[in-house]
């Protein structure tokens, strides 16, 4: 608004700008990139205290979010290494680090006991939290028990569990079980990577000599990287709510709109001082 105005016998002309409105969408930032969209996202605006038209696009980026295992393998000494296929030109290669599976592997009998009629209960001391009780069965040999047959070596063993006897109308039998470590349990991420358009390659190193070498396949996580902005819209005095499509499985990616600076405005004011600049009137820009 213009305001003339007389001060010490010179005629001002007061021009009181706006306040600074940034009615254009810049930008949008990610909060959230979702998961499991297997197509991008549409993008839509609301609200904004009355702005329209703002339109965008969403570009996913993919990375890798688990590995499941299809052959944990056997007989591994140690960790084995496990290794991604790269993504295309320009993304970023996932990497992951395997940890294998520490099983009951044998009970040896310390004490066949006597008098059994029928094999006795063979019992298994728990596993911590996480892991699977392993279990077996008696096999006897004249009343006693001779060795046992293991139906589950269990899992997620930091020492080795006790073995009890019960039932089998006998007594004294007694064991000890023994642990190894041999096949791969799972599959940490350390690195998602980026830019996959299909689930990487998963190799594990070789086995030893005997053993079978692990093999698994890759689960994508694909969330959105971030937002196109095709038309920034007008007339929004505040950032209105960005709302992304639903993936048929996974999370809703989230985001918040950034607006652009007000320069219409600051243009007009300096094109008004220049006009007046010739008249030799005082031009005074008010806050």
């Amino acid at each position: 608004t213009v305001a003339a105005e007389v001060r010490a016998g010179a005629v001002v002309l007061v021009l009181t700008a706006p306040d600074l409105v940034s009615d254009t969408v810049e930008s949008v930032t990610i909060t959230n990139p979702g998961r499991g969209y297997t197509a991008d996202p549409t993008v839509t605006f609301s609200g904004g205290g009355g702005g329209s038209g703002a339109a965008a696009t969403a570009v996913r980026q993919s990375g890798v979010a688990s590995v499941s295992l299809t052959n944990r393998g056997s007989l591994y000494t140690s960790d084995p290494t496990v290794t991604f296929g790269a993504p295309p030109s320009g993304g970023t290669t996932a990497t992951g680090t395997a940890t294998r599976r520490t099983e009951v592997w044998a009970a040896t009998i310390t004490n066949p006991g006597s008098g059994y009629t029928s094999p006795p209960t063979v019992t298994f001391g728990a596993p911590p939290a996480g892991g699977t009780r392993a279990t077996g069965t008696a096999v006897m040999s004249g009343g006693q028990v001779s060795s046992i047959t293991m139906t589950n070596r269990g899992s997620g063993y930091t020492s080795a569990p006790s073995v009890t006897f019960s039932g089998g109308g006998g007594s004294g039998a007694a064991a000890t079980a023994s642990l190894i470590t041999t096949r791969v349990e799972a599959v940490t991420i350390t690195n998602p990577g980026s830019g996959y358009t299909a689930a990487p390659t998963v190799t594990f190193s070789a086995a030893p000599s005997g053993g079978t070498t692990a093999a698994g396949t890759a689960v994508l996580r694909i969330g959105v990287a971030s937002v196109r902005v095709t038309n920034g819209g007008s007339g929004y005095p505040v950032a209105p709510t960005v709302t992304f499509s639903a993936p048929a499985s996974g999370t809703r990616a989230i985001g918040a709109a950034n607006l652009a600076g007000g320069y219409d405005q600051y243009q007009n004011l300096y094109w008004a001082r220049q006009t007046l600049a010739g008249k030799q009137l005082l031009v005074q820009l008010a806050e």
